[in-house]
């Protein structure tokens, strides 16, 4: 009888050694599986594309630059009030979500005005999610026909 006691008892620690190690196993992977996901940054003008062409007013080109959150618009704005409007979409496929911060155009023609629409510093941009804006350029002189818009864009963009 003893000996089925002592045979009960090691069958008992024995189980419990091996649960213990299954848990610590289970356990461990799971930690490193976390561990694994390593934060990535990737946010991006992912397309430009035209919206509507007003008055005569014709894209040249419109091109997202090296640094992926820059870009140069480029029309001819045949008339007074001539615009081309464009749809801007930046893609957040990184696993951090990011805020901008700052948004900075910079004209080149004083016979040129612009606007944009739908988007804001502090807008957030989660991860995975995309957002879409519109950039409208304008020949706002009556006088002047036939200009060549050379707008650019820069979008600053900070992690949260």
């Amino acid at each position: 009888m003893e000996n089925t006691h002592k045979s009960s008892i090691i069958i008992i620690l024995l189980s419990v050694i091996f649960v213990m190690t299954i848990g610590y196993a289970s356990l461990t992977e799971a930690i490193s599986f976390t561990k694994d996901k390593t934060p990535s940054w990737n946010v991006h003008i992912k397309e430009i594309s035209i919206q509507n062409q007003i008055n005569s007013g014709q894209n040249i080109i419109a091109t997202v630059q090296d640094d992926n959150l820059s870009a140069n618009f480029k029309a001819k704005l045949e008339n007074k009030n001539s615009s081309v409007t464009y749809n801007v979409t930046v893609k957040n496929e990184g696993t951090i979500d990011a805020k901008l911060d700052t948004i900075t155009f910079s004209n080149k023609n004083e016979n040129i005005k612009f606007e944009y629409h739908n988007i804001n510093i502090g807008d957030v941009i989660k991860s995975g999610k995309q957002q879409n804006f519109t950039v409208k350029i304008i020949n706002k002189n009556a006088n002047q026909i036939n200009n060549i818009s050379d707008l650019d864009m820069f979008l600053g963009y900070t992690n949260l």
